[in-house]
């Protein structure tokens, strides 16, 4: 009788595998529902992104944030400089990561500078966001302005140490243009609306 239960087991194990299996082969035909834009709101946002000095850039980050109203300026503008907060913190943070493991010390010295800068930089991002939040759209301007100049002056660090023939390390330099490219789309977008 043990063997019985055992046997009738291990047949309704392989009956149940079969099952699971047949069901996940089913499943895997069912595509995932993922938020992408609409065929107009694409339109939209490629004909506000044309406008602007770095049409990719902007296209890019707008049509990764699909919970955004395109009709808004305000919100198109959050989102850019979100995607600005972001690259500008990942140069930070590989800017700190680089200085920590660089033995030449013109190098680490530049490294460190730029690294606060650019944590600098990632903040007047945050609080420009936080002023467009408050409608408060100049001031959201003006953050985003010292957050740009702020990319410019770690560019000036490693300049200033020309002489030792220092150059801006691809990985911290690739998300500081990024950085730089995404203000230059949304200054547009600021014009629009402050006035």
């Amino acid at each position: 009788m043990a063997q019985f239960s055992l046997s009738h087991l291990s047949h309704f194990t392989l009956l149940l595998a079969i099952l699971l299996i047949t069901l996940l082969n089913h499943l895997s035909f069912i595509q995932p529902a993922v938020a992408s834009p609409s065929i107009n709101e694409t339109q939209q946002l490629e004909a506000i992104c044309n406008k602007t000095l770095e049409p990719y850039e902007c296209f890019d980050c707008l049509s990764a944030d699909t919970s955004r109203d395109s009709n808004d300026y305000s919100e198109l503008i959050h989102s850019l400089l979100y995607c600005m907060y972001s690259e500008a913190n990942y140069a930070h943070v590989n800017a700190d990561l680089l200085s920590q493991n660089v033995s030449d010390p013109s190098l680490k010295n530049a490294l460190t500078h730029c690294s606060s800068l650019l944590f600098d930089a990632a903040n007047r991002a945050v609080d420009a966001m936080i002023s467009i939040e408050s409608q408060k759209n100049l001031q959201a301007w003006n953050y985003s302005k010292t957050a740009r100049r702020l990319l410019f002056e770690c560019v000036k660090v490693f300049l200033a140490e020309s002489s030792n023939n220092l150059t801006i390390p691809s990985l911290v330099l690739g998300n500081m243009i990024h950085a730089k490219r995404l203000y230059d789309s949304m200054h547009v977008l600021f014009q629009l609306i402050v006035r």
